[in-house]
Parts: structure tokens; sequence; C-alpha cells
């Protein structure tokens, strides 16, 4: 048994990599061994941390100890991770020694014939790889001595200590990668997951990683991965185009490409590893069960296949025996029950993956998915909750916690991650979604057309990765937007439809009104603003009452009104001396909150509270609603649908002023109008609501 290590320089840019500029968890040695007859290259960051692991295999497979030959220092991650892939593709074209027997103890001499051509090609293919990479084979592969090497052009270097390092246990390994499965992260992501004491003991958190891909319980990859020279691409985002280059601290590279895609999420450099551990399968007294939706995650095939060959137990993918149905406050109206009843068909005979709930504004699509949800859970799966922003990670995993109160709940967000890290039901803030890896069962998408995932091919490329390969995903939206739309109504995707309030009242169809409005150059310039909408906002400032006496009075409620620009806001508010906000206000939340209690009147704002804000009774006047840089069909639809939400007031009001007709006002009119006209064709509108001409019963 040989194992030769290849550890490959890297001049850098002006000056070589050393030791000293390379941190121990960043650096990557590149390695062969030739087992009996099988040839294998792997990758590590520890010359002694291998050793060991190869000394126990030996130990368990071959009376002959291995021999130990390390030929360099450390190279960055990503350029070890190029030439070992290149060395592996290579290594079965190397000649077998003796002719294609397998090595005995006479020939384990360093100075042996057989090892040294063993040696001399796959020298030959490293320096090869360095040639291409750019490198000087003589300056950066070490010449191989008795009892030693020497470094470069003749430097003498030391073999690593001879101390033995203790491998854990697998049943150590195996508690670690439950912890860890199903994500895609980096080492000190890693170790915020799973804390100090679930180690194993002694060893780093890069060291205990590194075993889980030596058991083939993970793999690692270089975060920025150079596919051929002059290009490359991030392994975490997927992105290949907006890559940086920096001068990094890290391995001392004056050229050591960023992803700038994902940055915000912890940065992704050629020169750290990225380490992927497959989902791990639950363990279960019994013996496995057959007929689950979940697939077996399969164990990955480590660089020397498995040392410890035993029994590990039974494990259970199948239908989970326990109550997980699913408790409500509340009883769903009759459209929520029919969209719940088509989710449910979906999740269990539909063969489409994807499905879109396109639901009215304030129909109620939350609740809608538990059934869905409840499904996948009774068949030992897991479910991903997404949503866009933080604060409603904090609002909504209250109540899926206390509908499955047999669940665990795990909540995940910018701020921190609270609950088990192998949670049943995980409700994250889309962007978490990118250190998950075929994880969960089913996805449910909340808000899919909103920012930050409409648009972002980070966010889309992480949600699909953190499905299994056989999960369902169910987008959730008022406003589907492009593509999305395109395939639901092409069939493509299922389309299950919400389009009745829970009230039984139709939307408030948008009423537009096209004046001429005036324009504000943003240096403090007056706005003239047509009489029609200064009118319009001081009676209902006049009529205005407090939320507690309001419905009693009739009293027409709060009133939004919605700008497409921050300037905008500013002087609408000055002009008619209002209050307004904005995404950077600091007193935004106390402004919403005096604005639902009825304490301010009328609120002008930015798109910031186009969703996501219940206030009873409000009407809504959007200004400049032709501008369809800001005011798309979607937006348009958003802002509209905060009108009539509630029982009280059910009609509510919809103003759209622009002094032209955009055709996203058309398109948001129409889609309002269809929607009525579909809840009233299925029979989930109040009895004469609809004919009588009340708001939302005009015709297209």
């Amino acid at each position: 048994m040989y194992f030769v290590y290849l550890a490959l320089l890297h001049p850098g840019a002006g000056g070589a990599y050393t030791g000293a500029n390379l941190t121990r968890a960043r650096a990557g040695l590149t390695y062969t061994s030739r087992v009996g007859f099988e040839t294998r290259v792997g990758l590590t960051h520890s010359l002694n941390l291998d050793r060991a692991f190869i000394t126990s295999l030996a130990a368990h497979e071959s009376h002959e100890p291995p021999l130990f030959v390390p030929l360099a220092g450390p190279l960055p991650f990503a350029y070890a991770h190029h030439v070992r892939e290149y060395l592996a593709r290579r290594s079965q074209g190397w000649g077998a020694p003796g002719g294609g027997v397998a090595l005995t103890a006479k020939d384990r001499g360093i100075a042996s014939r057989r090892v040294r051509g063993f040696l001399r090609e796959a020298r030959r293919d490293a320096g090869r790889a360095l040639r291409y990479l750019g490198y000087d084979p003589r300056r950066y592969l070490l010449d191989v001595m008795e009892g030693g090497y020497t470094q470069g052009y003749g430097r003498p270097a030391a073999l690593p200590s001879e101390g033995y390092l203790a491998i854990p246990s697998e049943e150590c390994l195996e508690h670690l990668a439950s912890q860890l499965g199903g994500r895609i992260l980096f080492a000190d992501e890693a170790g915020g997951i799973v804390g100090p004491g679930g180690w194993p003991p002694g060893l780093s958190v890069a060291d205990a990683l590194h075993y889980l891909c030596l058991f083939g319980m993970a793999r690692v990859t270089p975060s920025v991965e150079i596919v051929h020279p002059g290009t490359a691409r991030c392994n975490r985002c997927g992105e290949e185009e907006n890559l940086g280059v920096v001068v990094c601290p890290y391995c001392g590279g004056r050229h050591c490409l960023v992803c700038r895609e994902c940055n915000s999420m912890g940065e992704s450099r050629m020169c750290r590893p990225l380490f992927i551990v497959p989902r791990r399968p639950r363990r279960c007294p019994t013996d496995r069960q057959d007929g689950g939706a979940g697939e077996a995650p399969r164990r990955e095939e480590g660089p020397y296949g498995d040392p410890r060959r035993h029994d590990r137990g039974h494990f259970w993918d199948g239908i989970v025996s326990g109550p997980w149905d699913f408790r409500l406050d509340f009883q769903l109206t009759a459209p929520q029950e029919a969209a719940a009843l088509a989710l449910r068909r979906f999740i269990s005979g539909d063969p489409r993956r994807e499905c879109l709930l396109w639901a009215a504004c304030g129909a109620g699509k939350t609740e809608v998915s538990f059934g869905a949800m409840a499904e996948i859970l009774g068949r030992g799966g897991r479910v991903l909750y997404a949503v866009p922003r933080r604060d409603v990670v904090a609002e909504l995993a209250p109540r899926i916690m206390e509908a499955f109160c047999h669940a665990s709940i795990a909540q995940l967000h910018g701020a921190g991650r609270y609950g088990p890290p192998d949670a049943d039901i995980s409700v994250t803030t889309t962007h978490q979604a990118i250190r998950f890896y075929h994880n969960f069962d089913l996805v449910v998408l909340d808000e899919a057309d909103a920012y930050p995932y409409q648009g972002s091919r980070m966010l889309h490329h992480a949600v699909l990765r953190a499905a299994g390969e056989s999960a369902k995903i169910i987008y959730m939206t008022a406003t589907p937007r492009g593509e999305l739309k395109r395939r639901a109504l092409a069939g493509q995707l299922a389309l299950v439809t919400i389009p009745a309030r829970h009230h039984g009242y139709p939307v408030p169809v948008p009423e537009i009104v096209k004046v001429q409005l005036g324009v504000t150059s943003g240096q403090g310039t007056a706005l003239a603003l047509p009489r029609m909408v200064i009118d319009l906002i001081a009676s209902r400032i006049s009529k205005a009452t407090p939320a507690a006496s309001r419905a009693a009075s009739q009293a027409p409620g709060p009133l939004y009104v919605f700008t497409p620009t921050i300037n905008l806001a500013r002087d609408v508010a000055r002009k008619l001396d209002l209050s307004w906000t904005y995404a950077g206000d600091s007193e935004r939340s106390e402004k919403i909150r005096r604005f639902k209690a009825g304490e301010i009147p009328a609120l002008v704002t930015t798109t910031i509270l186009e969703r996501g804000i219940t206030v009873p009774g409000a009407d809504v006047l959007v200004l400049y609603a032709d501008y369809e840089r800001v005011f798309d069909e979607g937006t348009l639809i958003q802002m509209a649908g905060r009108a009539g939400r509630t029982s009280e007031r059910p009609e509510g009001k919809v103003w759209f002023v622009a002094g032209s007709v955009s055709a996203s006002m058309k398109q948001a009119v129409r889609t309002i109008q269809w929607l009525n006209r579909e809840a009233h064709r299925l029979g989930y509108l109040r009895p004469g609501v609809y004919e009588s001409g009340a708001p939302g019963s005009r015709h297209p």
C-alpha cells in the first residue's frame, strides 16, 4: 500500500504562498494512494489527520503498514482542488507497480524501483497540472529522497510528526452528521449550528468535518471553484459572472476570487472550503418501512471507502405514526377549504413538482398550506416555510408552532437561529435557504413575487437546491408575475386559487382618476397637486375617527397615500401636513401603530407598506400610479389589496391617480375583476354583493 502526497505551491501574484500566510483550515494538499490494485486521489488540509485515518484503514484491510510520503507544502484550497480533479482523471493511467500485482513488504523501501516509477508518473501529471495553471513545476514540486524530502530547490523539510491522532468513533460522527445533515455550509457556520459540546473531543471543527468527508458522510469543495483558466463558479449560489478579484488576508493571494452575489451571507472565496453534508435518515427502533415519501439519504463514498464495515442499525424514512394533524382556533372558509383539499391532492397524486397558490389579497393563504404540510410530516418528511422578511418569520413561527404542537419548529433569519437543527418544520427567510442542500420534502414559498426573492437568481437557485430531488414546491402569492404566471396558466404548474376573502365580499376594484400631477425636483420645490386630490385627503382627515368608534359611526377609516419615490412621499406630506414613512425611517414602527389605531388619519408612504400590514377599515390612494418603473401590476394589486380587508368595513375604496393610464394599471384592474368573477362563479361571495354594483362588481 503506497500513499503519495502531491501538495502544490502556488506563486500567487508576486510571491509564493507559504504556511505563514495560509490559514490551516484553508490550505489544501493533493495526494494519491494505491491500495492493492486501486489508485485514489484525495484532498486534505492536515497530513497527520489523513495519516491517522489511512493507518486505521490499513489495519482493517491489510497486514502491510502504509508508506506515507509528503511531497510539498500547502496550497490555497481552490488550486489544490483543481489539481486533485486533474490527477483523479489521470491516476488510473499510472503504471501499476510490479506489472499490476499488489506490492509486498520487500517493496516498501522508498528507493525501490517500483516506488520510484510510481512517483515519477504521479509527479509527471502533477507537473502538467501546474503548467496548465501557469506554474513552474521545477519550483513547486518536491523531490522525494531517503527518510524525507526536499522543498523547492533542495531546501530541507521535516516529515510530519509521528504523534498518534485518535479517530472519532463512527457513532459520534453519525450524530454530528445528523445535526448538520441537509446543509451546505462553511466550517464556522457548522460550529454555530452544533455548538461546542456536539463536536468530537480533541478535534477542531475543520478536522471533524474532514473526518465526515473521509467516512463518506460529507464532501468538500471550494467555495469558488476554478472551472478552467479564466472561468470560475461559486459553488454556494451558482454565480459565474459577479465574481471579484481581491487581495486575500487568509491565503495571501493578490488575485483571490470572491463571489459578490452571495457576499451578504458570508464571503465565498476560492480559498475557503465549502462542506456539503447530505441529509441523514432518522433512527427508528423498528425496521425500515416502505412506502414513504422521503428518499433514503445516500452515504457518500469516501476517498478510501469505509474502514469499519459493520451493521449500522436500521434507518427509517417511511410512514410516520404520530399525531401530525394540525389544529386551528378558527374555521376555514369555503374557498380556503377547497384550496387546502386541492393542495393535499397535489402532494399525494399530482406528478408535477410545483404548484402555484394564487389568492386574492387578504384571502388567507398561510393556514391553507397547513394541510399539505401535515401530509408531508405524516410521511416522515421535512418542511421549509420561507418568507421574504425576518419580521414575518417572527410573526409566523408562533402560529405554525400552535397549529403543529407535536412538531419541532426552527426559526432561521439574519438575527439568529432558534430551535433544533433537524427540525420537522423550518421557518426561515428566503436568504437562509442558501445553507440547505436537498433537505426538504416540501418547500412553501410565501409571497413568491416579493423582494428579495423576485428577480434574484441566487435565491431561486437556493430554494431549488434546498428542496429534495423528489420534493414538492408550493408558491403562494396574490400577484404572480412573469414566468411563474405564464407557466401556471399553461398547465406546467398545478394551479390552485382562493379568489374570495374570508368575509365574502369582492376585492375593491380601483377607480382610475386621470389628472395631471405636479412633479418635484427633490430640492424642496413646492409640489402642485390637483384640487381633487387635496379635497379628497382633506375630507378624509376631517371625518377621521378613532378605530374603537369607527365601526359604529360608519366613518371612513385611515387612508394609505402611496407614492413611487421617497422624495415624492416627503413633498406630498409637507404639502398636506401629513405623516410619512419609508424603509429607512427609524420611527416607522411607531407610525404604523398609530396609523392602525386611527391616531394618524392618513399616512404617506413608499411601497414599503404594500404588503404584510393590515389596517382595519383603510382606503387606498395611489399617486403617480402610471410610474411603471416602481408601480408594476403586482405592486398596484398589492397596494389595492390593503383596502376592504376586515368584516367591519369590507367594501373599501381604491383610487389610482395618474396623468395617463399605464398598461400595468389596466392589467391590475383586469386581474382584480377576474378574481371577483371567479369568486362569484364558484359561489364564494355573499348573495347580492356582486350583482348589486358593490365595489368589485364592475365587469371588464
